[in-house]
């Protein structure tokens, strides 16, 4: 579920998409979906929200809690130097 599909050129959508769009959007995915899936980071507010939600899949065979830092501010200060890392021969050329 994206914002570009909930809004028109005319009018585009402002603001989050609600969770229970994004909830839908994914189990029509994982019902269409053959093999394994990667979850890569959560929309929900708390973990107990996704966890609500993935029981609608059974268990996970496997739990990887990754992170980039110490805490959750280095996290987000880290992965944004490794994006904007990769990024940046992208955006030179697009000059």
């Amino acid at each position: 579920m994206s914002k570009k599909s909930l809004g028109t050129e005319e009018e585009p959508f402002e603001g989050d998409v609600p969770i229970a769009k994004t909830e839908d959007a994914v189990s029509q995915l994982v019902s269409k979906t053959k093999g394994k899936l990667i979850f890569d980071g959560i929309v929900h507010a708390d973990g107990a929200a996704f966890v609500t939600f993935m029981e609608k899949f059974g268990l996970p065979s496997f739990i990887l809690n990754l992170s980039a830092g110490k805490d959750e501010n280095e996290d987000q200060a880290e992965i944004q130097t490794r994006w904007s890392k990769l990024n940046e021969d992208a955006e030179c050329g697009e000059d």
